[in-house]
């Protein structure tokens, strides 16, 4: 008798096709990271314009986590050991990803766990990219453009030269997003895949998530214009849950913003957004040329492609099997025209006058939304065009257009180790907490209103980097505690730090003594009195800015820490509802769908 029994073979045989086929774009992408990367293989770390934060960022926040604080918003130890509110206001997911990767590697150089997370975020750009294009395109020509994507010159320059690891991880997020955006209608998983993607967006880069909006909406309207009630309906799920997850990190940062500087995100014309709209701002500096010319010569090219291999117009029949692909092509150029319009001077009221939009400071981080749309608009007008798909299909052919993409990454390489000059900076003999500057946005105003503070601008001409960077130097030389009274008030005085939890001081008084400690002043520090739990109060010391607390006569145990905030409980909250009601969403549809199927049936 024969038997009908079904084979196993066939599943296991397209099953390891599959596996086969993943691994091969998977090599091939790594290849081209790998030869994107060989002089930051060889230097190091390139020293581009965020390298002095990203190293002892990295590097503190390592050390944090590895003591067991799960969210180290506050760096005790940088810089120089004065603290900074830090992750307070920066979205701290690229140190993440940074930290798993050092722990990986094995390496406790800061450097390499960064060349790594700049490794994988060029890697798994690639790879969200391939999977929101390889819904319409033939397989090998999606892992042409994965890499092309990866590789565009402002993503490139955007990851190296500036070293603005944040927000790159946009890319690897906005083919996520909008891949669930394109998918959503009565699928679960996709408006999962998108409202996950979004959240990740926003732990990423707030500012990059804020621009995300324009594309989104438009894309959105453009696509699903016979159902777009129920399409932007969808829209705002996943914008509004993206925030509400992410809420641990946005509400601090929102709700905290009054302790820093007033104008800590404004100060000079560098950092103003009206300062950069074209076509004035094309010429501000040769940085904004540079930009400008990256962000919008593939962007030229993209257009050229898709409006010039229109014509001839193929028949009805032809383009049959190109329609939702061609829906696809066109709402991304509706969304791309939003994104350019906020690159000029039209848009010069918005960014004056919307404190969110002005935060951004720069309008070209459009450019991550734009080098998207620009990559999905380029290969999809290629894949129309049938004598691009037959070359393709060629190998030899197929071969040319990887070694003309290796050469393009080689040159990228070049001209970034041209610009950054690793060769003047080894990080690895760095001091890790005293290597850098702290970013302005972060100075707290206590220490921009010092009296040594104000000295060393007027010393330096004002300039900020430079006074910092000597205000730094002049507290590393001071001892861990201060007091403004003559020593015989002070029979003992211990000061025990116990990072990153706390810090201990003992005093044994003959008089009221006034206690500096060498952190930066934070309105969240508390300092209580182990025997009752009474709180001191605790100001900002004139002279340096540090912490200061008066201290009573007589003999005591005190305890410094940082409080959690109203903002930090607040967060956690919402962030912890929402992620209740998601999860409770997918169990309720997940069990619900067996249901449906037996009605049906």
């Amino acid at each position: 008798m024969e038997d009908t029994r079904p084979s196993l073979h066939v599943p296991w045989s397209h099953a390891i096709r599959r596996a086969r086929s993943a691994a091969l774009c998977v090599a091939i992408i790594t290849t081209f990271v790998v030869i994107a990367l060989i002089p930051q293989i060889y230097y190091g770390y390139p020293n581009g314009h965020s390298a002095q934060y990203n190293v002892p960022w990295a590097h503190a926040f390592s050390d944090q986590l590895s003591l067991d604080t799960l969210y180290p918003r506050w760096l005790y130890a940088f810089p120089d050991k004065l603290g900074g509110p830090i992750f307070y206001f920066y979205a701290p997911l690229p140190f993440y990803l940074n930290s798993l990767l050092s722990v990986l590697s094995f390496s406790e150089d800061a450097d390499t766990g960064l060349l790594l997370t700049h490794s994988v975020i060029l890697v798994l750009s690639a790879a969200t990219f391939y999977i929101w294009i390889g819904a319409w395109v033939e397989r090998r020509l999606a892992v042409l453009g994965a890499i092309a994507y990866m590789l565009l010159p402002y993503h490139f320059v955007d990851l190296q030269l500036r070293n603005a690891i944040g927000e790159c991880m946009a890319y690897v997020w906005l083919p996520l997003i909008f891949w669930g955006i394109q998918n959503n209608q009565g699928k679960g998983r996709c408006t999962l895949a998108a409202l996950l993607g979004y959240t990740a967006l926003v732990y990423s880069h707030l500012p990059s998530a804020l621009l995300a909006v324009l594309p989104m909406v438009a894309y959105t309207a453009s696509f699903f214009r016979a159902s777009i009630l129920k399409a932007m309906l969808r829209l705002a799920f996943i914008g509004i849950g993206g925030v509400l997850l992410a809420s641990p990190y946005v509400i601090p940062a929102i709700l905290l913003r009054k302790h820093l500087h007033k104008d800590a995100w404004s100060e000079g014309e560098h950092f103003l957004p009206e300062t950069w709209l074209l076509p004035d701002g094309l010429f501000f500096t040769p940085f904004a040329t540079m930009v400008t010319v990256f962000i919008l010569l593939p962007c030229a090219l993209a257009l050229a492609l898709h409006f010039g291999l229109r014509f001839p117009r193929p028949s009805a029949e032809a383009r049959r099997p190109f329609l939702t692909s061609e829906r696809v092509s066109i709402s991304a150029l509706w969304a791309l025209l939003p994104c350019l319009i906020f690159l000029t001077e039209l848009t010069t009221w918005i960014w004056e006058n919307m404190e969110f939009f002005r935060k951004v400071q720069f309008p070209w981080r459009l450019g991550s939304c734009i080098d998207f749309l620009t990559a999905t608009i380029g290969v999809l007008a290629l894949n129309r065009a049938r004598f691009v798909t037959r070359l393709v299909a060629a190998d030899r052919i197929l071969v040319g257009f990887f070694a003309v993409l290796a050469v393009y990454a080689a040159g990228m390489s070049w001209f970034v180790v041209q610009k950054t000059k690793p060769e003047l900076m080894d990080w690895r003999e760095a001091e890790f907490t005293s290597c850098c500057v702290q970013a302005p946005e972060y100075v707290l105003p206590s220490v921009r209103n010092s009296a040594s503070m104000r000295q060393h601008l007027d010393a330096n001409d004002g300039n900020f980097h430079r006074a910092y960077l000597a205000y730094t130097e002049q507290l590393a030389n001071l001892p861990e505690r201060l007091t403004n009274r003559p020593l015989d008030a002070v029979e003992d005085l211990t000061v025990t730090p116990e990072w990153p939890d706390r810090l201990s001081v003992s005093a044994r008084l003959t008089a009221p003594v006034t206690l500096v400690l060498k952190q930066s002043y934070f309105p969240l520090w508390e300092f209580t009195s182990s025997a009752d739990d009474t709180r001191l109060a605790t100001y900002p010391d004139r002279a340096t800015g540090l912490l200061s607390v008066d201290l009573p006569k007589g003999s005591g145990e005190y305890t410094l820490k940082m409080r959690t905030s109203k903002a930090e409980r607040i967060g956690s909250a919402v962030g912890g509802l929402a992620a209740i009601i998601l999860a409770l969403g997918i169990l309720f549809l997940r069990f619900r769908r067996p249901d449906l199927a037996r009605r049906d049936a």
